[in-house]
C-alpha cells in the first residue's frame, strides 16, 4: 500500500505542477520540484528501515552462522545455485506484475497524450484517480487473499493480462468520451492490483530465512531492471515496427 501512496502523492503532485506552472517553467525549473520534495521522505524511509527490529526467525539463523566458517563460493552456491528453482519463479511473478505496473505508471502517460491526443492534465488525472482506487481496493483484495490463497487472486490478474490487455488498449483508443477512455486505464490498473496485494507476501515466503534478502533481491531487481524500465521502450518499439497502436496489448 505504501507503494501506491506514493504514486498517488507524486501524480497528485505533477498534476498540480502541470496544471498552475507554464511549460516553459515546468521544463526549467518546475520537474526539480518532486525530487526536492522527495528527499525528506527518504531520510524519513531510512530512519524507520535502521529502527525496525529483525524477525526472531531471522535472528536465530543469524546467531547461528555468525559462528560458521562459510566463504563467498558457499553462500553464492546457498543463495543462488541451490535456490534457483525459486528464483526463477519470483523474476516469473515480477516480470508480469511490472508489464503491468510500469503500463500504467510509465506508458500510459506518455501515450494519451500523444496517441489518444488527450490533455496531458486529463491523462494524469485518470491515472491518479486509478491509483487511489487501487490503493484503496488493495486492502480488500489482500485480505480476500488471506480467505482464499494468494494463488485465485494472482491467476485472476494473468487472465486480465492475457484476456484484458487488448480490450483496454481498445477502449483507450477509442476516442470516445472521457468516462470510456479511463474503463480502459482503470483494466489495466486492475491487473496490477491483483499482483501488488499479493506479491509481498508471496515472493519471501519463496525462499528459506538463511537466503531470503539476497535470493529476493537478486532474482527481483534483475527481473524488474529488465523489464521495468524498458516497458515504455519496448511498447513504443512495438507501435513503430507494427504500425499498430495496440500492439503493446
Amino acid at each position: 500500500m505504501g507503494n501506491l501512496s506514493g504514486f498517488v502523492l507524486a501524480g497528485l503532485l505533477v498534476t498540480g505542477l502541470q496544471t498552475w506552472l507554464p511549460s516553459h517553467d515546468m521544463l526549467t525549473w518546475g520537474w526539480r520540484i518532486p525530487l526536492l520534495l522527495s528527499a525528506p521522505f527518504g531520510l524519513i524511509a531510512l530512519y524507520m528501515r535502521l529502527r525496525l527490529d529483525e524477525s526472531a526467525a531471522y535472528q536465530n539463523v543469524h546467531a547461528v552462522e555468525d559462528g560458521s566458517d562459510d566463504n563467498g563460493g558457499d553462500q553464492l552456491r546457498r543463495t543462488v545455485v541451490e535456490q534457483w528453482r525459486p528464483m526463477l519463479i519470483c523474476a516469473a511473478l515480477v516480470l508480469t506484475s511490472t508489464a503491468a505496473d510500469y503500463m500504467l505508471t510509465g506508458y500510459l502517460p506518455t501515450s494519451l497524450k500523444v496517441v489518444v491526443h488527450l490533455g496531458h492534465t486529463a491523462g494524469l488525472v485518470m491515472i491518479t484517480i486509478t491509483l487511489a482506487i487501487l490503493m484503496v481496493a488493495l486492502v480488500f483484495v489482500a485480505k480476500l487473499s488471506d480467505h482464499i490463497g494468494v494463488k485465485p487472486i494472482m491467476w485472476t490478474g494473468c487472465g486480465l493480462l492475457i484476456a484484458g490487455s487488448v480490450p483496454a488498449f481498445l477502449l483507450i483508443r477509442s476516442s470516445g468520451p472521457y468516462p470510456v477512455i479511463f474503463i480502459g486505464v482503470l483494466l489495466i490498473g486492475l491487473m496490477e492490483l491483483c499482483f501488488d496485494s499479493t506479491s509481498p507476501a508471496l515472493l519471501p515466503a519463496l525462499f528459506p530465512t538463511q537466503v531470503r534478502y539476497g535470493a529476493l533481491a537478486i532474482a527481483y531487481n534483475i527481473s524488474i531492471s529488465a523489464v521495468g524500465g524498458s516497458t515504455p521502450l519496448i511498447a513504443q518499439a512495438l507501435i513503430s515496427g507494427t504500425g499498430n497502436v495496440i500492439a503493446p496489448a
